[in-house]
């Protein structure tokens, strides 16, 4: 059995808007629950994030 530490809560969201900022993200998510930190990646042409829950 994993203890909750251990468990990764880690959601993937693709498919973003250039004009998307990790604040943004970040708002949104924590409208659901508690979010520890988000991340978007920025590629040519593609931008994806990560959103890290507790």
């Amino acid at each position: 059995i994993m203890s909750e530490e251990s468990h990764p809560r880690t959601l993937y969201v693709g498919n973003l808007d250039a004009s998307v900022s990790e604040d943004l993200v970040c708002a949104l998510f924590s409208q659901i629950g508690p979010v520890k930190g988000c991340k978007i990646i920025r590629e040519v042409r593609v931008l994806y994030g990560f959103i890290a829950s507790l």
